[in-house]
């Protein structure tokens, strides 16, 4: 059998490949064929007596840049040599523990900004962007384009970033580049979900829910709403009521307010937000 490379010419198989399509397979190492040259290879591949031919020309300087950050696909392994492989060993390599010490050296703020900034890169990359803002930081990846082939290489391309070994169905069970970065995070600096501290996982989340709040393109309506429940909120921590209220369940907004906060608009409160967190 023949494994084809890409042809120049277009067909019936390659008329719908985009720009993003041909930088991902100019990304792995393949180059577009002459007709002449796939032809010729086609008439050398009869003499070879081998089950399997992969005719396709191949850009080895790229391939050699794979090898060296630790993305070369098992099968050109034999065909190029590399001095370091230690991104390749599953453990923190040079890129890897690079990030782990600036993650040391950072705060919690600007250790989620790292990582989300590695994140919306890399997917900026594979997807053929010019530039990370292309990335919207709470919109799923397939609604950005990114289907199994870019998941994948986006993965490989975060194992060769880290040093990590992420599995490969990171992108997917991680389907948004905030919970993806917030994984990365977790990942490099050792901390695992099951030993995060209660107020920290609350506090983590808040964060989310900041980001997401804030967020250009969210209505009126919604605002109106997420203002409501914040006043709930705050009237239930005010006044130590915390139990614990039922997942979809309509906040009590009965409670009294004590402080300015009960007066305060949508507005009011969205600054008091900003205001807060550094926004």
């Amino acid at each position: 059998g023949l494994g084809w490379g890409l042809w120049a010419q277009r067909s019936s198989m390659t008329e719908r490949l985009g720009r993003a399509d041909e930088a991902r397979i100019a990304r792995g190492g393949f180059q577009p064929m002459p007709s002449d040259e796939a032809l010729a290879l086609f008439d050398a591949a009869l003499f070879t007596g081998r089950a399997a031919v992969l005719p396709a020309r191949l850009d080895l300087p790229a391939l050699r840049g794979q090898a060296a950050s630790g993305t070369l696909p098992p099968l050109f392994a034999d065909l190029v040599l590399v001095a370091d492989t230690t991104a390749r060993s599953g453990s923190h390599g040079p890129a890897g523990a690079d990030l782990v010490g600036q993650l040391a050296d950072a705060s919690p703020t600007q250790r989620a900004a790292l990582m989300l900034t590695l994140v919306r890169t890399q997917a900026a990359t594979v997807l053929g962007h010019n530039g990370p803002e292309r990335i919207e930081t709470t919109r799923g990846f397939l609604d950005q384009g990114v289907d199994s082939l870019t998941a994948l290489e986006l993965r490989n391309r975060l194992n060769a970033a880290t040093g990590l070994s992420l599995p490969t169905t990171v992108v997917l069970d991680h389907p948004t580049p905030q919970a993806l970065a917030d994984r990365l995070a977790q990942e490099l600096s050792g901390d695992s979900a099951d030993s995060a501290t209660p107020g920290a996982s609350v506090l983590a989340d808040f964060e989310h829910f900041e980001t997401a709040a804030t967020a250009e393109g969210v209505d009126e309506e919604t605002r109106r709403q997420i203002s409501e429940r914040l006043r709930a909120l705050l009237a239930r921590l005010g006044a130590g009521r915390l139990e614990p209220v039922a997942a979809g369940s309509a906040p009590d907004l009965t409670y009294a307010f004590a402080d300015p906060i009960e007066s305060a608009t949508d507005d009011e409160i969205f600054d008091l937000i900003d205001r807060e967190f550094d926004i």
